[in-house]
Parts: C-alpha cells; structure tokens; sequence
C-alpha cells in the first residue's frame, strides 16, 4: 500500500458515521523481542505515545494521537515504520481509532502489512 492509498483510507474512514470525532488515535500492532519492543517503547514515548507497556509477550499496541490530515497521518505512520525496523521489530498493522481507550474505541484498519 502506497502512500497515496493510505491517504485515500484515512479519507474514507474519516467519512464513515462515528470517525467524525475531534481526536482521532492511531494505533500501531508491532510485534519482536522484548529488547526490540522496548526500544521502540522509548523511541515513541518521545512522541508522547501511549500504551507503551507490556511488551513481554512478543507483542506492543502503542498509540499517537492521529494529525489533522490525511497526508500527515501517512506521514506519521511511516515514521514510525521506520522507527520499529531500526529498532528490529515488525509492524504488523495499523488501525483509526475512535479514543484512546480500546474498551470505548471504534476503530478500522488502515493498512495490514504482509511479509
């Protein structure tokens, strides 16, 4: 998925009933070794991301709160991209929240990342 495509997502999730909230989260599944999970826990604690614990089961679920565009929501996501595979993990995938908190949130899925 390109650039252009994850615009074009985020742009269609945006339009759905429920996305149309002021604050909208991104969430990031990422997936390595406790050593790599925590390495890009700190890394993106310096993004004020949240979530960031709870790394030792070979998974992390962190959240940033998304930009205003599109374009810089693509953005965003391909820095953390970059983030997680310098730091030797994986991103799996990456979803448009509703709220930070998962037990209130709707959320859809922007990009899946295959192998």
């Amino acid at each position: 998925m390109s650039i252009v495509d994850i615009i074009e997502r985020v742009a269609v999730l945006r339009a759905e009933a429920g996305f149309d909230v002021p604050d909208l989260w991104l969430t990031f599944y990422l997936s390595g070794s406790l050593a790599s999970l925590d390495r890009v826990a700190e890394a993106l604690s310096r993004m004020e991301a949240v979530n960031l614990a709870d790394g030792e089961g070979g998974f992390l679920y962190p959240k940033l709160r998304a930009p205003e565009s599109a374009e810089d929501i693509a953005s965003l996501i391909g820095q953390v991209g970059q983030i997680t595979k310098q730091c030797g993990a994986t991103l799996l995938s990456v979803d448009l929240d509703t709220s930070r908190d998962p037990s209130t949130s709707r959320f859809a899925e922007i990009i899946r990342y295959d192998d």
